[in-house]
């Protein structure tokens, strides 16, 4: 598959997820956050794409997660949008 095609990818399931996980923290859904992030640390290799900065904000984001530190889920939730706009 073409490498923009596999980066467009990338980007639109980020999006998606990074809406999800917005409306989690209103709902106080830690668990579904968790599940989040720990898809966000696989995407970039299931797609073949080498973006581990992805794949640490999604490590981060389970941890912050199992603390239920909502200031800490936001930060990498930017975090990971400006790595998006760099892809």
């Amino acid at each position: 598959m073409d490498l923009k095609i596999l980066r467009k990818m990338l980007i639109d399931n980020m999006t998606g997820k990074i809406k999800l996980i917005q409306k989690a923290i209103k709902e106080n859904d830690f668990e579904t956050i968790g599940g989040l992030g720990h898809q966000i640390k696989g995407n970039p290799g299931a797609l073949a794409l080498d973006h581990t900065i992805i794949n640490d904000l999604g490590k981060e984001l389970e941890a912050a997660t199992k603390e239920k530190e909502t200031a800490k889920i936001q930060e990498i939730l930017e975090k990971l949008k400006k790595e998006l706009e760099t892809i």
